[in-house]
């Protein structure tokens, strides 16, 4: 098998006790990341109990399952699962994406994909992060691109953080 990660916006997590492949395209739109109508919502492999839908261009899909047909297993980031997850903020930045998954009490509370081109948008979200859960209780756990300029500008206001 070959797995592909896909790094794209409109992603979302789906309890696999309640995941039916074939509304998957609904289950995207209620999450208010609904597919284009160029895409083609793919099924991750289910993990920790969810599985992952991603909207993915079909002409590329279509390379790839044609280039490697029967081979693909796709991933995204926002599978992962940082190692604790008591009171955890685990946010990686991958190309203009910010994938934020927020634990509490070992309990998944939020995840998302946020759209932050540059550190305006990264700022704008860890502020709202901030109006939602309260930050200084929160161990924040950071990974990908640019994890220092996160770090740098806002661990001081973390419990304690931690680069990936």
């Amino acid at each position: 098998m070959l797995e592909v990660e896909l790094i794209l916006p409109h992603a979302a997590l789906v309890p696999e006790a309640l995941f039916d492949p074939d509304a998957a395209r609904e289950l995207l739109a209620a999450n208010g990341t609904p597919a284009g109508e160029e895409e083609q919502v793919v099924c991750c492999k289910p993990q920790n109990g969810v599985v992952a839908l991603v909207a993915v261009d079909r002409a590329m899909l279509e390379q790839l399952e044609g280039r490697y047909p029967g081979r693909l297993n796709f991933s995204t980031p926002l599978l992962h699962e940082p190692q604790k997850h008591e009171k955890t903020i685990w946010i990686a930045r991958r190309e203009n994406l910010l994938y934020v998954k927020v634990y509490r009490d070992g309990l998944l509370q939020l995840a998302e994909v946020i759209p932050a081109p540059g550190p305006e948008e990264v700022t704008y979200f860890i502020e709202r992060l901030g109006q939602l859960f309260p930050l200084a209780d929160f161990e924040l756990r950071l990974s990908g691109d640019e994890d220092k300029s996160i770090r740098k500008t806002f661990g001081k206001r973390f419990k304690t953080l931690l680069c990936e």
